[in-house]
């Protein structure tokens, strides 16, 4: 089993964002993994329509907690996670060309599937 980092963004209360309107965690079948074998996400209130958004739901503050999958031996220092802070207009400069993209309307098409998953459903 490969190793996968499972993030998930929580607001100052350790309360995720609504998941139905908004992608704020994505699981080891859900995020994508760059060409190099990086799994990179992206942090933001807007989505920059890169595959790996999580959207902070409006909260200027928060938690990202990370659940890792799969692992079964020690971590390298290379595989530790890090994050960079940038401006969204320059992130083109810090992500691979090819770091997998989505449109509008993909997002609206994944988040619309995520509000069919039975934990998800609100009754």
């Amino acid at each position: 089993m490969a190793r996968a980092i499972c993030p998930e963004v929580r607001a100052t209360r350790f309360s995720p964002p609504n998941p139905v309107k908004y992608a704020s965690s994505l699981n080891r079948t859900q995020a994508q993994v760059d060409s190099d074998g990086v799994m990179r996400f992206v942090i933001s209130h807007r989505d920059p329509g890169v595959a790996n958004w999580l959207a902070t739901g409006g909260a200027e503050r928060g938690y990202l907690m990370i659940r890792w999958q799969g692992v079964l031996t020690p971590l390298a220092p290379a595989d530790q996670p890090h994050a960079v802070r940038v401006r969204l207009s320059d992130l083109d400069v810090h992500l691979p060309a090819n770091t997998a993209r989505v449109t509008e309307e993909q997002r609206a098409t994944l988040l619309s599937l995520r509000a069919q998953l039975p934990a998800l459903k609100q009754e």
